[in-house]
């Protein structure tokens, strides 16, 4: 059974709580306005490449942002930046219900999703850099494997939900609904009371501005493990991005199921995350991160991802489609918990926003470039054939991974163990 302690200690953690509480509200809101915009692009342009370009308009700004400005996190109060940033996107999902009720171009809903994508940029590294500000270093593993779970869950309700809701009610009111989220999202983050940051780099020699972006990159070459941290991160959202547009097509065209089924496909993806992520936190209980741990789980992971992906797009029928799609994404959460707590465990305070913010430029940047391919390919290529290179892919960067790591030495890394 899971550590009654570490979920005791959690629990009453009022800034961890809110901390879960607001991503939930956020995501939830965002998983509305996700089936709610594709459906609305595919309806009016019945193109991959369209739908393509909507992942992109969110991507892109991502990338920059969190290339160009990783310093300002770990300078300025990571707090401060997730409330500024979700008080814009209460802004933003605003300004999509004004596009919706007033019939304008479709086109600036792409600006505004390009908007947003900035506002994320700033939020996702300030998110995972703050976790360690409210939760000691020993639970850190626990208090991953619990945000993604519940990341999972509200997936799960807000997918299954936005299926039904989005044939019922009109699409600008689940725009609104998306803006409330990010209202009382910011809301919750300003009680949330922060450990004061370390004071270790005060007596450091002043940096540039680009020394300090370039900063986190050096840490990614000269260690290993973080190195293969990002790559499996790094794969899996290269993957997802296919995904994301071969997933919408299958259900949209091959299986003809309409935003219903639409819904309830996400509904089985979010089925499996939170599977996964009960799944890992039992089994990683009182498992210390060695390097063959990771090495083992990570490449594991990834192989039987693109396994499974691969299988599911040759299914004729819907229903096998929604358990393979069930079992594949157990395999998205111990990915995740890896990834992150590698960095949170192996990279100091003062630099681990920067490393944060590489890692999230770095994926978000092979999400770009999967769109793109995925904009090119879509419409030429059937979704069964896409899927078996996706199947391809994942496998060979699960081996790559296992070879990228022979180059770290055996240890345990410093208080690492994964209590969960």
């Amino acid at each position: 059974m899971i550590d009654k302690k570490e979920d005791k200690y959690l629990l009453r953690n009022k800034n961890f709580i809110l901390l879960l509480i607001s991503q939930n509200l956020s995501a939830f809101g965002d998983w509305f306005r996700t089936i709610a915009a594709i459906g609305l692009i595919y309806k009016v342009t019945g193109s991959a490449a369209n739908l393509s370009l909507l992942f992109i308009s969110s991507m892109l700004p991502m990338i920059l942002v969190s290339t160009l400005c990783s310093p300002l996190i770990d300078k300025y109060s990571r707090k401060t930046i997730m409330m500024i940033s979700d008080f814009c996107r209460l802004i933003i999902g605003l300004s999509f219900v004004f596009i919706v009720v007033n019939d304008l171009n479709i086109n600036y809903m792409y600006l505004l999703l390009a908007i947003n994508g900035v506002c994320t940029g700033f939020y996702f590294p300030a998110r995972s850099t703050i976790i360690p500000e409210l939760v000691n270093i020993n639970h850190l593993t626990r208090a991953n494997s619990i945000l993604a779970t519940s990341f999972s869950t509200s997936m799960l309700i807000a997918t299954g939900l936005g299926g039904v809701i989005g044939e019922v009610l009109a699409v600008e009111y689940i725009f609104l609904l998306d803006a409330i989220t990010f209202l009382l999202s910011g809301i919750l983050i300003v009680f949330i009371k922060t450990v004061k940051k370390s004071s270790s780099n005060q007596n450091q020699p002043s940096q540039s501005y680009f020394q300090s972006i370039t900063e986190g990159f050096k840490i990614i070459r000269s260690k290993p493990i973080i190195q293969s941290s990002i790559w499996i991160l790094t794969s899996r959202e290269f993957a997802i991005s296919i995904v994301n547009i071969i997933f919408s097509l299958y259900i949209l065209s091959v299986v003809q199921a309409g935003n219903l089924g639409l819904g309830l496909a996400y509904l089985a993806s979010g089925l499996g995350q939170i599977i996964g992520g009960i799944t890992l936190a039992k089994y990683f209980k009182n498992k210390q991160l060695s390097i063959k741990f990771y090495k083992t789980w990570s490449s594991i992971s990834l192989i039987l991802l693109g396994i499974l992906h691969s299988l599911s797009y040759q299914q004729p029928y819907f229903i096998v489609f929604l358990i393979l799609v069930v079992i594949a994404n157990i395999w998205y959460s111990p990915i995740e918990v890896l990834y992150t707590t590698s960095i949170m465990t192996n990279v100091s305070e003062e630099l681990r926003g920067r490393v944060f913010a590489s890692a999230i430029s770095l994926s978000r940047t092979a999400h770009i470039l999967g769109f793109i391919l995925v904009g090119i390919i879509g419409d030429i290529l059937p979704v069964s054939t896409i899927a078996m290179g996706i199947g391809i892919f994942l496998i060979t960067a699960g081996i790559l991974n296992r070879v990228l790591l022979l180059r770290q030495k055996e240890h345990i890394t410093q208080t690492s163990s994964l209590n969960s």
